[in-house]
């Protein structure tokens, strides 16, 4: 069922474009990928990469922007710092 998104009345509400352009990049073969429910991390928590080329790689958090989350991971023989999306990493127990 697709409705238009209201706000009390008969008239279509205003959704920013920021909004519009954030749920689009959730967009994965036609559905919307929700975003799991996760722990606040500190800098310098475990965390491991769960999904994409560097899945199953462990490194320490730190920091994100809106749309990645950094992590520092031991390649090459020194310490490199990684952008993942927000989903393809979770905090080590």
């Amino acid at each position: 069922m697709i409705r238009v998104v209201r706000c009390g009345g008969d008239e279509p509400s205003h959704v920013p474009d920021e909004v519009i352009a954030e749920i689009k990049s959730r967009e994965h073969r036609g559905a919307i990928e929700l975003r799991r429910e996760r722990k606040r991390l500190k800098a310098g928590d475990r965390v491991q990469i769960i999904d994409g080329i560097l899945e199953g790689r462990r490194g320490y958090y730190a920091g994100e922007t809106p749309k990645h989350v950094k992590v520092l991971l031991q390649m090459l023989g020194s310490e490199r710092q990684v952008r993942l999306s927000h989903d393809a990493v979770e905090q080590m127990i």
